[in-house]
């Protein structure tokens, strides 16, 4: 699954109604690791709940998607 789409059905379960304004772009570095991204997300107001957020992730396996 790409990883893109990953973080988006992640997002769906754990984050707030999507904000009016442009989509949030983000960038992951290389060797970033899952915490590191969602933390960034966090910080961006695009994650809510970051705790809920990979804790989600970690028991559907999908925090093993993004690289």
């Amino acid at each position: 699954m790409p990883a893109c789409l990953t973080v988006a059905l992640v997002l769906n379960g754990c984050s707030s109604p999507p904000p009016e304004g442009p989509p949030v772009e983000l960038t992951v570095p290389s060797g970033a690791t899952f915490r590191e991204v969602v933390d960034t997300l966090q910080a961006r107001g695009v994650v809510t709940k970051p705790r809920l957020f990979r804790a989600y992730a970690r028991l559907k396996g999908l925090d093993r998607e993004v690289r």
